[in-house]
């Protein structure tokens, strides 16, 4: 790259020099007119950066596999983390196997069944083919419980506890960087602070943070953040929280910790709306096992009239909109109301929910839109803070998913940084490189220096942005001229041109 800004990912300001490439690594910074060279990209007016890191994405099951999974390259992602909010396969016996699969299809697609979750190993080797972007490997701490109490929702015993320490030693030999914990969903929700410290401890011997989907966000976020720190101080472990928004209270609460020798990062995407399934909506109570225990479960609520008015005063139903809804036709449901779907139905809301979930086998993703004027503000305010990172928390699976899974860094520098100004650019690329790199032990990844190795991504800072909307999530985005994985071009002038140059980072 000749001419280019180069912004190195660790916060300093900006510098103009040539960035010269050999093999997989970055072998120059400086002035290279004089040096030979196979190849030169004219990069005057553009910035050059280290490649982005996305440390929370559902995406590790489309990389390579579906159109959707050249998503996170195209906009400059060269590395991402397997695993968020605790969600995996394996290692699991076959009948498990099937029901998480099951449980995680709303999520994934149908992808998880091919690759199997038996054997670790076996697993990882085929999670690992086809990568377009470099995968790091978490451990996910539902598989983990599922393989030894099952959906049981009960506290583990001493013997449990030590199974599952020993599954989590196994994927931190295979070099998982985290322990990862979804605890608003099945199974991880039920288990207690003391199975997470010590899940978090065995991991922490071998040098793998805690990651943690809280058991509480919103008005519950206090408890949440008090046990991720009762995991911490337990485990003498650094932790990380996954889409945590900032507000007076959450800064008082990161600085007294902080203050205590804790160490604690957060990641949040630049989005008001959210998005989960939508048997999120049920009590935890009816959340309880397998997919099909809950579907059972569900045919004998049906006709529970206090059941069926909870669902309908807590669900809000004209904030969910339809993301997806599997079913053997097509519904015609994405984009539409909560609401307007059970109209159609012509139900109420409560028995409507529960007619849409059986019909979907559980499979209906929604998108959550907020109801609150201040959610950009605090979106600001949550960027502002030191401690926060890039993530986009995509979904890449759905007739209409999230636009975050295919825009979130270009939106970042396009309207935080260039339009709002929330951030400065420098700093902006600090929180979606060298700090997750740092945070998360990548170890060569995340900085562009001499030696590291050539993850690059070129933009245009002056167009950069997300095109995709809400309507239309897959429109990809603009100003994202190169991306250079392990020393190789995914992108060339925009379009993508190399699908297979990214790795397992726990085998390279």
């Amino acid at each position: 790259m000749a001419g280019a800004t180069v912004v190195d990912g660790t916060g300093a300001p900006g510098y103009v020099a040539d960035v010269g490439v050999a093999g997989d690594r970055i072998a120059a910074v400086g002035d290279l007119s004089s040096a030979p060279r196979a190849r030169t990209i004219e990069a005057k007016d553009r910035v050059v950066a280290p490649g982005f890191i996305d440390v929370h994405a559902h995406s590790e099951l489309a990389l390579g596999r579906t159109d959707d999974g050249f998503g996170p390259v195209r906009m400059g992602v060269t590395t991402q983390l397997s695993a968020p909010d605790g969600f995996g396969w394996a290692p699991l016996p076959e009948a498990r196997f099937a029901e998480m699969a099951q449980y995680l299809e709303v999520f994934y697609g149908s992808a998880g069944a091919d690759l199997g979750g038996g054997d670790l190993d076996g697993f990882l080797r085929r999670l690992g083919s086809h990568l377009p972007g470099n995968v790091a490997l978490q451990v996910p701490h539902a598989s983990v419980r599922l393989a030894v109490l099952g959906w049981e929702p009960r506290v583990a015993t001493d013997e449990e506890l030590a199974q599952m320490q020993a599954i989590v030693r196994r994927w931190v030999e295979r070099g998982a960087v985290a322990l990862s914990t979804g605890l608003e969903y099945e199974p991880a929700r039920r288990a207690d602070t003391r199975e997470l410290v010590a899940l978090a401890l065995a991991a922490r011997e071998g040098g793998a943070i805690y990651v943690a989907h809280q058991r509480g966000y919103g008005e519950a976020v206090g408890a949440g953040l008090d046990e991720t720190l009762a995991v911490a101080r337990g485990a003498h472990t650094p932790v990380h929280v996954s889409h945590l928004t900032v507000d007076a209270d959450v800064a008082r609460r990161l600085a007294a910790a902080e203050d205590e020798g804790i160490e604690i990062t957060f990641d949040k995407y630049p989005y008001t709306a959210g998005s989960t399934h939508l048997a999120s909506l049920l009590p935890f109570w009816a959340q309880v096992g397998p997919p099909a225990d809950v579907l059972a479960r569900l045919d004998e609520l049906g006709a529970d009239d206090a059941f069926l008015r909870h669902l309908e005063t807590t669900s809000d139903a004209d904030r969910p909109r339809f993301a997806t809804a599997n079913l053997a036709e097509p519904s015609g449901w994405e984009g539409k109301t909560l609401r307007e779907v059970c109209t159609e139905l012509g139900m109420a809301v409560g028995p409507g929910i529960v007619e849409i979930l059986r019909r979907t086998r559980l499979r209906a993703l929604m998108v959550y839109h907020g109801n609150d004027g201040g959610l950009e503000s605090a979106i600001h305010e949550t960027y502002r803070h030191r401690r926060h990172m890039v993530a986009s928390d995509g979904i890449y699976h759905g007739a209409r998913p999230h636009p975050r899974a295919f825009g979130t860094f270009p939106r970042v520098l396009g309207r935080l940084v260039r339009e709002q100004k929330v951030l400065s650019l420098e700093t902006a690329v600090h929180k979606m490189t060298g700090q997750p790199a740092s945070t998360f032990g990548l170890k060569g990844r995340g900085h562009l220096r001499e030696g590291a190795f050539a993850d690059l991504v070129v933009f245009d800072p002056a167009t950069v942005q997300d095109l995709g909307t809400y309507d239309e999530p897959r429109k990809g985005v603009i100003g994202i001229d190169y991306v250079i994985v392990n020393g190789g071009v995914a992108i060339d002038a925009g379009a993508l041109v190399d699908r297979e140059r990214g790795r397992l980072l726990a085998q390279s």
